[in-house]
């Protein structure tokens, strides 16, 4: 059988708006199978205007879609092929079967979006960095959808949205580099992510000097942010180190790195474990997330995990907000025969106490016997003993009271 070419169609419908060319739809367009369109001008689907595309479409500049814009063949594909910023806009989603990333105007957002991409089966990352951030543009990947290519020069900068119940890897990154992080196959029935990475100072709004748990150096230059807007989730949660945007002092003791999680209640960050893949650099952790979830990298004090699974959550801020009001010491409460004293840094005691965290009794702040004032802002430094399961422990260590 012979084969038919493909047909080839350039489309230069010129309107002139303050001297720039565009090609504006205010009927039907449609591109058949096995049929190519370039579009080399800004991209304009009017309210009446249709556009479906069942061959390949390359797009060069702009593209704005306040009509439809859709296909019905899965030999469908719409490439952005510019090479200069292009800008996508519009009250009406754009919707495609393959999508094609090929920008190759080098800027850090090649593709500023403050519309809607709706792609159901590929995403390929040839080239350029597609903006959903900046203007609120939104890109949603469908149930079993697929990303190919990532790499430092083509990533989503902001939040992509995935549909479904299958594992994924999420092709983010920011400030010039991909920085994936991955998620198991989710628990719910109709599952939906937001997945986004961002590479700033950590301190706002999450501040790495809070944390809780055996955490000492919370990673204070990036961080993940996961949205369950349609509920509860339980999934395994990878993140990955990067020796260009983790501090070398998080992953230097591959025996104490720590996926960290922001904890809201607690206003900290929080260790919450993770199995370490140190081939590729990678921390998983069983996760469930009802809404917002921020995640980091952090390094781990391996001494301050105690027998028997005590933890002492070093920070304590007296200030009835309800996070750190008082010193939280994890299992305490289900081991006999505990004291706890705590020192000022002169070495003088401040605090002292027997069967800790029972009945309220717990340190908030207050020297013994003196609850009408509370201990000045510091570091203070406790002696922790308890009958654990095959021996007696004593541990010293330090806290920071915030009491300003």
């Amino acid at each position: 059988m012979k084969k038919t070419p493909n047909l080839i169609i350039f489309i230069t419908l010129l309107v002139t708006t303050a001297g720039m060319a565009q090609t504006t739809n205010l009927g039907l367009i449609t591109v058949n199978a096995n049929t190519e369109i370039s579009v080399l001008d800004h991209f304009d689907n009017k309210d009446s205007g249709s556009f479906i595309n069942n061959g390949q479409a390359y797009f060069y500049g702009n593209m704005t879609n306040n009509g439809v814009v859709d296909y019905n063949t899965p030999e469908s594909s719409a490439s952005l092929v510019g090479s200069a910023q292009q800008i996508i806009s519009g009250s009406e989603p754009f919707y495609f079967h393959d999508l094609i990333i090929a920008n190759n105007s080098g800027l850090e957002n090649a593709i500023n979006m403050s519309g809607t991409f709706h792609v159901e089966h590929d995403i390929a990352f040839n080239s350029g960095i597609l903006n959903t951030i900046d203007n609120n543009g939104t890109l949603i990947l469908d149930d079993n959808g697929t990303v190919s290519n990532t790499s430092d020069f083509s990533f989503v900068d902001g939040f992509i949205t995935k549909l479904g119940n299958d594992a994924f890897t999420f092709p983010i990154g920011d400030n010039a580099m991909y920085r994936f992080a991955e998620i198991s196959a989710p628990s719910g029935v109709n599952s939906l992510f937001n997945g986004r990475y961002v590479y700033k100072d950590t301190d706002n709004p999450y501040p790495s000097n809070l944390r809780i748990g055996n955490i000492v150096k919370v990673n204070n230059r990036e961080y993940w942010v996961f949205e369950t807007p349609l509920g509860t989730e339980n999934v395994d949660v990878t993140l990955s180190w990067n020796e260009s945007s983790t501090p070398y002092t998080v992953y230097s003791n591959p025996d104490g790195i720590r996926m960290a999680r922001w904890n809201f209640e607690e206003g900290a960050w929080e260790d919450v474990g993770g199995t370490v893949d140190t081939l590729n650099k990678t921390i998983t952790a069983n996760q469930t997330i009802d809404g917002i979830a921020v995640f980091t990298i952090a390094g781990a004090d391996l001494n301050i995990i105690l027998p028997d699974d005590v933890i002492v959550w070093n920070a304590v801020s007296p200030n009835n907000d309800g996070k750190n009001d008082y010193l939280f010491i994890e299992n305490i409460d289900l081991l006999p025969n505990n004291s706890l004293e705590i020192f000022n840094r002169w070495g003088a005691q401040v605090f002292s106490t027997t069967n800790y965290d029972s009945n309220g009794n717990v340190f908030e702040g207050f020297a013994t016997g003196k609850k009408d004032t509370l201990l000045p802002t510091g570091t203070y430094y406790y002696i922790l003993k308890y009958d654990g399961t095959n021996e007696r422990v004593e541990k010293a260590g330090y806290l920071f009271l915030s009491t300003d």
